[in-house]
């Protein structure tokens, strides 16, 4: 969506949501002070499911990422849910459902709060793991694993 006017970008993001029932949005820091991150827009309206964010992946591996589990959404009725553990989004790890706290919103996902004009709308991180199969939260997680996949909001009752 780089080098478009706001119009345009609304007209994409509403567009595609009516088009695939969801639109996908990645943000990156052209500074580097902030870890990239990539999120939907639209799952919750069409479909009654919480929006997907996911931190510290490139676009080119969030986009698919998050586009996998809107299919799976959409044409298989699959629901990710809060605080569960999941074996079937990314290859040979589990992956974590994280519930985002809404006043945690307005710093991430700021077309969502477009869309829905507030933050009525759930809202799921997924949090991967390392490559020794670590989670942030783990007491062996790395400082490197813990800066580069941030808990948005903290955990909650983990």
């Amino acid at each position: 969506m780089l080098n478009k006017t706001s119009d345009e970008k609304e007209r994409l993001v509403r567009d595609d949501v009516r088009e695939y029932g969801w639109s996908f949005i990645y943000v990156i820091d052209d500074e580097g002070n902030e870890l990239p991150f990539g999120y939907s827009v639209g799952l919750f309206e069409s479909y009654g499911h919480p929006e997907i964010i996911i931190v510290g992946f490139t676009e080119a591996l969030a986009n698919p990422v998050v586009d996998s589990m809107g299919c799976g959404i959409a044409e298989e009725g699959k629901r990710y849910e809060a605080g569960r553990y999941y074996d079937d989004i990314l290859q040979r790890v589990d992956c974590y459902m994280h519930r985002v706290r809404k006043d945690c919103y307005a710093d991430y996902v700021g077309w969502d709060l477009w869309y829905y004009r507030g933050d009525d709308f759930p809202l799921l991180q997924c949090v991967y793991p390392c490559d020794k199969g670590l989670f942030p939260w783990d007491p062996a997680a790395s400082r490197t694993l813990i800066e580069n996949q941030p808990i948005i909001g903290g955990l909650q009752g983990h």
